[in-house]
């Protein structure tokens, strides 16, 4: 499979592609990363987004969504958010947290998120965004 390393970012962001998708991370926390597909840009299929301040995390997912295309979807989603079996305060956590930082990132792109659910997908949980575009 045929990697492509995209230019680093100033910002420490590192993306590669292959044939299937888009991964980040970042230079100065190993535990952000970020996947999106290439068939399905909508849909972020890995995200961990490390110990860094939400505002910097923010500003990284922004950067890594216009490096990988843009939105250009009424609708984003995040998968594997928890698994199913996680308590309901961890799920609730995660899905609350990954909707302060997406309305971070997005508003630094001039997009409004109308409206959020948190969906059951087979063992784990996706958050799905609805944008005002």
């Amino acid at each position: 499979m045929k990697i492509t390393l995209l230019n680093p970012r100033s910002s420490g962001l590192v993306i590669w592609a292959d044939a299937i998708s888009w991964q980040g991370f970042y230079a100065n926390d190993a535990k952000l990363f970020l996947r999106r597909d290439k068939t399905q840009p909508e849909k972020f299929t890995n995200h961990q987004f490390g110990n860094l301040p939400e505002a910097l995390m923010a500003k990284l997912l922004a950067e890594f969504i216009t490096i990988t295309g843009g939105i250009f979807s009424a609708k984003i989603s995040f998968a594997n958010v928890t698994t199913a079996i996680d308590n309901r305060e961890h799920i609730n956590l995660e899905h609350d947290t990954l909707i302060r930082l997406a309305t971070i990132a997005l508003k630094i792109l001039n997009i409004s998120i109308d409206d959020t659910r948190l969906v059951p997908d087979g063992p784990c949980w996706k958050t799905e965004l609805y944008l005002k575009l």
